[in-house]
């Protein structure tokens, strides 16, 4: 099973991303998280008022939990909060 060595590891990442149909269903990686179960995912959720080019995941920087909004033109982190 995929899970049995990194669902218990506090350490484990999980990549997000999207597939992109304009190119062939290919895999995109966008980022990783740190704060991730196999039952919810990261909790990635489109950004209502900017949905074209914003999302929101959850992270965890060192000890704490911390949403992570990412914009789309370079999908990497533009701010973090509790």
């Amino acid at each position: 099973m995929w899970c049995r060595d990194a669902c218990g590891d506090l350490g484990a990442t999980a990549i997000i991303g999207v597939v992109d149909l304009a190119q062939g269903r290919r895999f995109r990686p966008l980022a990783e998280t740190r704060a991730w179960n196999w039952q919810q995912g990261s909790m990635l959720q489109w950004v209502a008022l900017a949905a074209d080019r914003l999302i929101i995941h959850n992270d965890r920087i060192r000890d704490r939990f911390v949403s992570t909004v990412r914009s789309r033109g370079a999908w990497g982190a533009i701010g973090l909060g509790q």
